[in-house]
């Protein structure tokens, strides 16, 4: 190391330059110590051999194995495990989910002038955090960490060229982690593009809703709907349309939760956009939406999900 400084030597020391190198075939650490006897030989010293760490190589220190005095994980105080948890452990973000593929087939398009190199296939593999893999008494204390958080649906996965309709979710993250899932956050924009998104997030929705329905593992699955352009009328009759049928599954899965004794909690917002001004609005006793006191501005990443600003 460049800042090293050397200690001072003490009298009746020497410098390691000055000791005669220990023969290889010598055990250091060997119950007769003979190899640390010639050193003492040569220094000069009479200090027993019972305290060979004393005067040991710093090599020879490096080469000892592991004992049972070493430090153990587990001898972290909770609060320093927890907050090691808290670091390793998160949900994948629909961005890192889908990142993968996405950078395969930009490397396709990057390489168009070899005529054979073939449109990249999703291979379909999923990861697990390394922190789980450790050991079971570690997976057992950090999985709660995990499950506290929320896994949150914002971004439509891959859309392959020629195909009608994106890929869907549970290709990226696996049916049986969707219905391991504590905390879920769908949100669903509505009324972007020239002839709106709902049809294109019913058809992710609805797969992760049916899902769910099957099994179900789930706390909270808030359902958050956010209105843009809803002054574009031409649009809105189909529009509305898909999100009743979203709402519909969202309804018919907290009427008829498998987890009969023990179902979670449904939870619908919805939220009109204007500007960079988002209002949440309620529906009163006549069953109309009114508009609600709640405000967002820009850039909430609730409500404008990928803006430059949340990757600063």
């Amino acid at each position: 190391m460049d800042d090293y400084q050397p200690q001072t030597l003490e009298a009746g020391c020497v410098q390691s330059d000055d000791l005669p190198l220990p023969n290889p075939d010598d055990d250091l650490n060997s119950p007769d110590c003979s190899g640390i006897t010639a050193l003492q030989q040569s220094v000069g010293t009479s200090r027993p051999c019972s305290d060979t760490r004393s005067h040991q190589l710093p090599a020879a220190r490096l080469a000892e194995p592991v004992t049972s005095s070493g430090w153990w994980f587990f001898n972290f105080p909770p609060e320093i495990r927890n907050m090691i948890y808290e670091y390793s452990l998160a949900w994948p973000t629909s961005y890192e989910l889908y990142a993968p593929y996405n950078r395969q087939i930009d490397d396709y398009y990057a390489n168009r002038d070899d005529p054979d190199e073939e449109f990249p296939e999703y291979s379909g593999v999923l990861r697990t955090p390394t922190i789980l893999l450790l050991c079971r008494r570690i997976t057992a204390e950090c999985h709660p960490v995990l499950q506290s958080k929320t896994f949150v649906i914002d971004r439509l996965p891959p859309w392959l060229p020629g195909a009608p309709r994106p890929m869907l979710l549970s290709w990226f993250i696996g049916r049986r982690t969707i219905q391991s899932l504590r905390h879920i956050e769908l949100r669903i924009p509505a009324g972007q593009g020239r002839f709106g998104s709902g049809w294109v997030w019913a058809w992710i929705a609805l797969d992760v809703l049916n899902i769910l329905r099957e099994r179900n593992s789930f706390d909270t699955l808030k359902v958050i709907i956010t209105v843009f352009n809803d002054r574009r009328g031409g649009m809105w009759g189909p529009e509305s349309e898909d999100l009743n049928k979203i709402i519909d599954a969202t309804t018919a899965l907290a009427i008829k939760n498998p987890r009969f004794w023990a179902p979670g909690q449904v939870e619908y917002q919805y939220w009109v956009i204007k500007g960079i001004v988002a209002h949440r609005h309620y529906v009163d006793s006549t069953g109309s939406l009114v508009e609600g006191d709640e405000l967002r501005a820009y850039p909430d990443p609730v409500f404008w999900p990928g803006s430059l600003l949340e990757f600063m």
